[in-house]
């Protein structure tokens, strides 16, 4: 029962350090093993970790590898499977734990890595390079994703978001409306790509 927030900022401006705080203390219940996060400029990526699978410190998030980075909640039943079957494909794994072989399989599969997880999970992974998102939540919405997409004058357009129902105050205070929607796989391209 990891937690998972960020924000993406489409008009450049850099994220705000005291949102970046207020999201991790709304999923401070979330992670009591670790507390990471990932900023550059207009994107902010957040973790609350419970270490399960691979407690080490190898399996911290957000996790990078080469350019792609991943904040993941969940568990992926067949992680081990996959792990091999990667392994013989070339690939060479850092971490024991099933974040790393979401990664893989990103890097292998693309966007069809979807239909080979058995799991319930609900993950970002930003890739730097081509400075886009790919964010999915399993197939039944047992590890939730929660986000709003916003517009106004003052803050541009961002879009927010958590894997816990209620959101942090300020998105109340800014009239911001957490929504549960389907999240089948990636954002429309015009909100992947932060170019």
């Amino acid at each position: 029962m990891c937690g998972i927030c960020g924000e993406m900022r489409f008009d450049g401006t850099q994220t705000s350090n005291i949102r970046s705080k207020i999201m991790l203390d709304a999923i401070s219940s979330r992670g009591p093993d670790n507390t990471g996060s990932y900023i550059d400029k207009n994107i902010f990526l957040g973790h609350k970790r419970l270490s399960v699978i691979d407690i080490s410190s190898n399996s911290d998030q957000p996790m990078e590898d080469d350019d792609l980075i991943i904040v993941f909640n969940g568990v992926i039943f067949n992680y081990k499977k996959l792990r091999n079957n990667l392994s013989m494909e070339g690939y060479e794994f850092f971490s024991d734990g099933d974040t790393e072989v979401i990664l893989k399989c990103y890097k292998h599969y693309g966007e069809d890595m979807l239909n080979h997880l058995d799991g319930v999970f609900s993950f970002v992974i930003y890739d730097r390079n081509s400075r886009e998102f790919f964010c999915a939540r399993d197939r039944l919405g047992i590890k939730p994703f929660y986000y709003t997409y916003t517009k106004d004058g003052k803050e541009g357009v961002d879009v927010l978001y958590l894997n816990k129902p209620r959101g942090p105050s300020e998105w109340e205070e800014k009239k911001y409306t957490p929504r549960k929607r389907p999240m089948p796989g990636p954002l429309g391209q015009e909100e992947r790509n932060l170019a």
